[in-house]
């Protein structure tokens, strides 16, 4: 599980920021600000989906560490990105299985939010690499369930 989540964007970033408050607002976020950062070449937008934290704090009130969401969006070497810390790992950290697959249910919007942003399509895998030992029978039983599975 990755710590964060960062897609580079067709467009620049002012645009990519308008963009991402834009359909922040279509997939029901409310954005509760924005701040440029010191250097000039960055902002930090913050943002929250109501409905999804009040299901969230019903679980636990901890829940309140996971909101908002912030994203940031900065140019870097030429290249706009945006992208933001993994709330899956922080649902990890609160002990509750069912706050863990809504935290896991906000990654996945956030991170549906952030590749329409980018005008890109979502991260597919390209390819798998399994190391194992010809005598681990766990890891025979991953490739013979891989390849049942079409996955090279």
């Amino acid at each position: 599980m990755n710590l964060s989540y960062f897609r580079k964007s067709k467009n620049d970033a002012a645009a990519t920021a308008e963009k991402l408050k834009k359909l922040a607002g279509e997939m029901g976020w409310q954005v509760m600000g924005e701040t440029d950062l010191p250097e000039g070449n960055a902002k930090l937008i913050v943002a929250v989906n109501p409905q999804w934290a009040a299901e969230a704090i019903k679980v636990s009130s901890s829940a309140v560490a996971l909101l908002p969401v912030s994203i940031l969006v900065k140019e870097e070497d030429g290249q706009t990105v945006l992208g933001m810390g993994n709330p899956a790992i922080m649902g990890d950290a609160f002990g509750s299985r069912e706050l863990a697959e809504k935290a896991l249910g906000m990654e996945q919007q956030v991170r549906k939010l952030i590749d329409e942003a980018a005008g890109v399509g979502a991260l597919t895998p390209t390819k798998t690499i399994v190391y194992s030992t010809t005598t681990c029978p766990y890891c025979q039983m991953e490739k013979a369930y891989l390849d049942e599975k079409g996955v090279k």
